[in-house]
Formats: C-alpha cells, sequence, structure tokens
C-alpha cells in the first residue's frame, strides 16, 4: 500500500519501476527507492547555484587536469635514464644517416 507522498514521488520518477527486476518484494524495493530518489531530488534543488558557477568549476577542473599531465609528464622525462634518452639520439642519427 503505497503513500500519498509516495503515490507524488512515482509520479515524478515514472522511469523507476521500469528499472527494477520483477523478481522478489518489488513494492518494498521500490518504495526505498523512490524514498531516495526524493531525497537526492530535493537535496539538488534546495542547493542554489550561482550563476557561472558551473562554468568556473569547469575551468578549474580543465586547468587541473592539465597541470596533472604536465606534471607527470615532466617527472616522467626526469626518471628516464640516460641510456634510453641516447638511444633515442642515436636512433634519429641513424635514421638520418641513411637517408642521405
Amino acid at each position: 500500500m503505497l503513500s500519498d507522498c509516495t503515490r507524488q514521488i512515482k509520479d515524478k520518477e515514472s522511469w523507476l519501476p521500469g528499472v527494477l527486476p520483477q523478481e522478489g518484494d518489488v513494492e518494498r524495493e521500490l518504495t526505498s527507492l523512490l524514498a531516495t530518489a526524493a531525497l537526492v531530488r530535493g537535496a539538488l534543488q534546495a542547493i542554489p547555484v550561482p550563476e557561472g558557477a558551473e562554468e568556473r568549476s569547469h575551468a578549474r577542473y580543465t586547468a587541473f587536469i592539465e597541470q596533472q599531465w604536465q606534471d607527470r609528464r615532466h617527472q616522467h622525462e626526469q626518471q628516464r635514464p640516460w641510456p634510453s634518452t641516447l638511444g633515442s639520439w642515436l636512433r634519429v642519427v641513424f635514421t638520418l644517416g641513411r637517408r642521405r
């Protein structure tokens, strides 16, 4: 037996019953999931999002990821042993020498 609140939530979350497996105690699981969906929806709608916050967040995240990538690349370049670097240069020299 669904309460009035659960029925209203079920109307908003009409996609949810379709994803539940049809085995077991579907009604009990649906009530639990609907309550969780109502809690999440209420929490998200209660948070005021300032204008431009998403764009600033995206820009900060992109800059952070770029910095992480550059730091790792720089760290990797510093960790290369000298024979590896020497081997790379010798390969370039011999390849250029054969073409002439």
